[in-house]
């Protein structure tokens, strides 16, 4: 091989070194350009999945609200403030003075920490406990019956003579599993709460058909309630308030009234309401 040849083949090495050389820089300054998007994507997520989480919150307060104002039996009686949640009982018991108070939890554990901090006098004439459904996220149902069997051996050691009413968890229709886990848990509720006196077990079976959610009762994102759904889970509640305090009915239907000594809806937080009677 000729010397020319020999460096003309030693070009077109230096010359493929080049190009190499650029490529590679061309194909890691696209990986940095993926990274950064990538990274930015991540940001975006964690900013939505902030912003979900604070509309979540927002809807379940505004549905609290709403709540309130469905369980109100006689607008003209004088409330505690506008969120309260109002008396559920209305015979000669309820039309005298009552007071009843809300306190929003949204699990079983904030549910706990509130129980423990509250100092009531006198002692209320029933609590209800509505904190179920979102603990469901995060616990096992063997866990949430061991979690709420704590928090009503705790109101029941501060307050020996009032009543309890647990709601049950309200069916789903997002997910197939997390609608088998709200039976699993209010069949476990069922069975282990039966052996307490004072506590009543409000059902919220009728928002549902077979065990499926009805549409008009469940929001498109297949975890909270309609207007609709509300309106039905604050009868509920009433309901389930009456029987435990030995109240007639307040509704003017001539149907038997339902019978709800079961336990109540445990929906996407937990709430505890305390009913008071001067």
């Amino acid at each position: 091989m000729s010397k020319s040849e020999i460096s003309h083949l030693r070009q077109d090495n230096q010359n493929l070194k080049v190009k190499l050389s650029g490529t590679q820089n061309d194909c890691q300054a696209e990986i940095d350009h993926l990274r950064y998007i990538i990274k930015s994507k991540n940001e975006e997520i964690e900013r939505l999945e902030g912003t979900a989480k604070a509309l979540r919150e927002t809807i379940d307060q505004q549905q609290d609200a709403i709540i309130s104002i469905k369980m109100q039996p006689l607008p003209q009686r004088s409330y505690d403030s506008y969120d309260n949640f109002q008396n559920v009982a209305s015979t000669s018991k309820a039309k005298d003075n009552f007071t009843t108070t809300k306190y929003t939890a949204f699990h079983l554990e904030d549910t706990a920490k509130t129980i423990e901090e509250l100092k009531l006098s006198p002692a209320p004439n029933v609590i209800v406990l509505h904190s179920l459904t979102n603990s469901l996220k995060d616990n096992s149902a063997d866990n949430c019956v061991t979690k709420l069997d704590n928090i009503v051996q705790t109101t029941n050691k501060k307050w020996p003579s009032c009543k309890v009413v647990i709601s049950l968890a309200t069916v789903r229709k997002d997910k197939d599993t997390y609608n088998n886990q709200v039976h699993l848990v209010n069949a476990l509720v069922r069975n282990h709460f039966i052996k307490y006196n004072f506590v009543s077990l409000c059902d919220n079976d009728n928002l549902a058909t077979r065990g499926k959610p009805i549409d008009r009762f469940i929001k498109d994102d297949g975890f909270h309630l309609t207007d609709q759904g509300v309106a039905r889970l604050a009868s509920n509640i009433k309901r389930s308030c009456e029987e435990i305090l030995n109240c007639q009915p307040s509704t003017k239907s001539s149907k038997k009234p339902y019978n709800y000594n079961n336990q109540r809806y445990g929906y996407y937080y937990g709430d505890y309401w305390g009913d008071r009677w001067n």
